[in-house]
């Protein structure tokens, strides 16, 4: 009973060891990949953006970036210009009745959707390329342009924190390979178990065998004692006397037992005389 408990244990444990192998293989081979995909994807539009944002980049006379904005069609290389634009913008814009206005625009190749509101309905500033960047819009002009520009240079620490995300999945798909190589740490104890377990039960089978062996031979045993009391010829008087008192005896019982048997031979014995078969001959072996 103790190896059945300590086996049924081992079991409950090496099934959970295999199912977190299962979860493991599932993210192994769908989960990180489907990620590193998604994640090289990202980061390869970002570099995209990145190179646009390099390649619209205004260079002066002297090698130095020159500020360049567009709003509504019209080119600004002046920030305080610009800054003037959109706060002319938001005063002409917010006598109307209308809840939520904005405008558009472009920076460095990078398309810039404006948004601002009388109430606190919708206030955005999107930057988009092959990605999209998303800040809150404000009434003050100069925080909406510096929020543009940092959403363009943030560009580079996105794709760097995306190249971290992807070699950290790899990691994760290298470590997994590993730790799917490493067997159940109770395999040996669990093998020795079920073995044992095993021979017990092929044991415990052959003792119901030979039970059974037991019972079928008592059975045959009895069938061929009845069939020679009932078919048997006796070759004399004491035989006769014998199976006469045997046959009655069989017609008042379901099954012949062995006091019945011994009843018969006693009966017998009492008649027996010089030259009589010995009760053995006829299948009678108790004496």
């Amino acid at each position: 009973m103790d190896i059945d408990v300590k086996l049924e244990r081992l079991k409950m444990a090496k099934s959970a060891f295999l199912k977190s192998h299962e979860d493991l293989e599932h993210k192994l081979h769908y989960v990180y990949p489907k990620q590193i995909q998604e994640a090289k994807d990202v980061f390869n539009n970002i570099n995209k953006d990145i190179e646009t944002i390099k390649n619209n980049t205004v260079i002066g006379e002297d090698g130095q970036k020159q500020f360049s904005i567009i709003f509504n069609g019209k080119t600004f290389t002046d920030r305080k210009e610009a800054i003037n634009f959109i706060s002319d913008f938001i005063k002409q814009n917010s006598s109307y009745s209308c809840p939520l206005y904005g405008l558009s625009g472009e920076y460095k190749g990078l398309h810039i959707s404006t948004f601002f509101a009388r109430s606190y309905l919708h206030e955005e500033i999107l930057l988009q390329g092959n990605t999209t960047s998303r800040k809150n819009s404000t009434s003050v002009p100069a925080d909406n342009i510096n929020r543009i520009i940092e959403m363009a240079n943030g560009r580079k620490k996105t794709a760097e924190d995306k190249q971290a995300e992807i070699d950290a999945l790899y990691a994760k798909i290298q470590a997994g390979n590993k730790e799917l190589a490493v067997p159940f740490p109770q395999q040996e104890e669990f093998d020795k178990l079920s073995l044992r377990s095993a021979e017990l039960i092929c044991l415990l089978n052959e003792d119901v065998d030979a039970n059974e062996r037991e019972k079928a031979n008592m059975k045959v045993e009895k069938e061929r004692r009845i069939n020679s009391i009932l078919n048997g010829e006796p070759n004399s008087l004491c035989e006769k006397s014998f199976f006469i008192f045997a046959r009655k005896q069989l017609n008042n019982v379901d099954d012949w037992s062995e006091t019945l048997d011994k009843n018969a031979i006693s009966l017998y014995n009492k008649f027996r005389f010089k030259g009589i078969h010995n009760p053995l001959m006829f299948g009678y072996t108790h004496v």
